[in-house]
């Protein structure tokens, strides 16, 4: 709190006013953020919709990387969350989700998609040397055929697979 009153030009005390505690602070980060999705801008057929729903999930992670890491505690729902949640609940039953699992596809897309959105924004991690040369030796020991057989593709772009990835996300859901 300390911090965000530095932040904000304001005292720690003069904070309290406003919100209660740090808790309340996360909270309303999470949900003000929740708000950014644009809801009315979605196209009708529900596959395009959910696929835009995590480009806009995509953007916002950009621009708020701390947000999966809250967004994953448990948080008291507001407004903007919760117009989220209604919105992909629908988009789901539209497409023929049994009412019981809903809830359910609907945590599983989010997590999902929140991990895409994370690995795509996030710079490979270095490998080295004697890293790499661990790798290679297992890989030659035959233990692994499988994934030794495919070690030699390129990476994955996710940001260039994004929507392809969401849609077989969205199919194995639904």
């Amino acid at each position: 709190m300390r911090a965000v009153g530095k932040e904000l030009g304001v005292t720690q005390m003069g904070l309290y006013r406003h919100i209660a505690d740090k808790q309340a602070l996360l909270q309303a980060m999470v949900e003000h953020v929740s708000a950014e999705y644009d809801l009315t801008a979605l196209p009708r057929e529900w596959r395009a919709a959910l696929v835009q729903l995590a480009r806009q999930q995509l953007s916002i992670i950009t621009r708020h990387p701390w947000l999966p890491e809250l967004a994953s505690r448990h948080h008291r729902l507001g407004p903007a969350t919760l117009a989220y949640v209604e919105r992909a609940l629908g988009l789901f039953e539209q497409a023929g989700t049994p009412r019981g699992s809903l809830l359910e596809t609907v945590g599983l897309f989010n997590g999902l998609v929140t991990t895409l959105a994370v690995a795509a924004t996030t710079p490979p991690r270095e490998v080295d040397e004697g890293e790499q040369h661990a790798l290679t030796a297992l890989l030659a020991s035959g233990q692994y055929p499988k994934f030794a057989a495919l070690s030699g593709q390129p990476h994955l772009d996710l940001n260039r697979e994004f929507d392809r990835l969401v849609l077989r996300l969205i199919d194995g859901l639904g």
